[in-house]
């Protein structure tokens, strides 16, 4: 549930047909299509046809999540990648540095020519590649602040970012959706939700992007199966988000 959602507005209109009875009086034909649904989501117009007019009402779908995309109305999406060696990839260019997952474009950038890449300039650790985490592609940034050892204090960041770390101390904010890992749910800001992978060693917390329709309300039913991916696949539901956990473990 990780990019930047894209929704197409399908118009369709209804041809009114109107009629004058024996008394004289008129009665508007009512119109309205089903809206079609299509990827990047979409959402029906609504058509007048007389004196009552009919709604349209579009299905919608968003890419990001998971592969394809994922269904609005409560259906669980399926997980971008549930191992490293999945096709995701590193968009690393004078725009971005993020991670793209299979069949994802990368965002558009007019800037050709810079001294230094987006990654490199927000301290990517090398190899600068594109990982798996919590059933999402993220660009692989260390922001676990638990790992901090440095006797500064972390930058301001804001909503939805989070402060890096290099080395053994903070580095700058970067997206939280493109993290490894980060160090507590309460770093998941900006309506981002938190899943913890129970591990043998502990909790790993991960910032995801809620898939439509799991905004504010998010169930193992509806993106459970996008983010509970790989060994980590049995999914309960907490305060702060969803957990999932390893039986074979």
């Amino acid at each position: 549930m990780k990019r930047t959602l894209g929704l197409t507005l399908i118009l369709t209109g209804a041809l009114a047909l109107a009629g004058c009875g024996d008394g004289g009086s008129g009665s508007g034909g009512s119109g309205g299509n089903t809206g079609g649904s299509g990827t990047g989501g979409s959402t029906g117009g609504t058509a007048t046809g007389g004196s009552t007019g009919g709604t349209a009402t579009g299905g919608m779908s968003t890419g990001g999540m998971s592969t394809g995309g994922s269904t609005g109305g409560g259906a669980p999406a399926g997980p971008q990648c549930t191992t490293d060696a999945a096709p995701c990839a590193l968009v690393n260019d004078c725009c971005s540095c993020m991670a793209t997952g299979p069949g994802e474009p990368a965002p558009p950038c007019d800037v050709p020519e810079c001294f230094v890449d987006t990654c490199t300039g927000e301290g990517l650790a090398q190899p600068q590649e594109a990982h798996c985490a919590a059933g999402q592609c993220v660009a692989g940034f260390v922001c676990d602040g638990t790992k901090v050892a440095c006797n500064s204090l972390p930058p301001d960041c804001a909503d939805g970012y989070v402060a890096s770390v290099q080395g053994a101390c903070w580095g700058g904010c970067v997206p939280a959706t493109e993290c490894l890992s980060v160090g507590s749910c309460a770093d998941c800001t900006g309506g981002l939700v938190c899943v913890a992978n129970e591990t043998m060693l502990g909790y790993e917390y991960h910032c995801v992007l809620a898939p439509p329709g799991c905004a504010g309300t998010p169930s193992c039913a509806c993106m459970g199966g996008a983010v509970c991916a790989g060994t980590y696949h049995l999914c309960s539901e907490t305060a702060n988000g969803l957990q999932c956990a390893c039986p074979e473990c």
